[in-house]
């Protein structure tokens, strides 16, 4: 039996927002794991990320303003920490 096109339809839906759903559990881990003070190598390592997402589309979520906001705040708290910036 050929599948109606409002089945095709709401089956694509449902793909799209599983997707979705995914690669915002990808974002919420990689910020959860580099605010413990991981490193961004070290955690786009862990099979939790490998199992979830391919290569491509990691690249696509890299971009995510998320990620690169706590990847900004971290590199600044390093710095600060390790050159004591304003004390002086």
């Amino acid at each position: 039996m050929a599948e109606s096109k409002l089945m095709r339809l709401i089956r694509e839906l449902l793909e799209d927002l599983s997707q979705d759903i995914v690669e915002e559990r990808v974002v919420a881990y990689i910020v959860k794991e580099l605010e413990m003070g991981r490193s961004l190598p070290a955690v786009l390592k862990d099979p939790y990320i490998s199992n979830r997402i391919d290569e491509d589309k990691l690249g696509e979520l890299l971009q995510n303003k998320e990620i690169l906001l706590t990847v900004e705040r971290e590199l600044r708290n390093s710095f600060e920490k390790d050159f004591r910036f304003g004390e002086g």
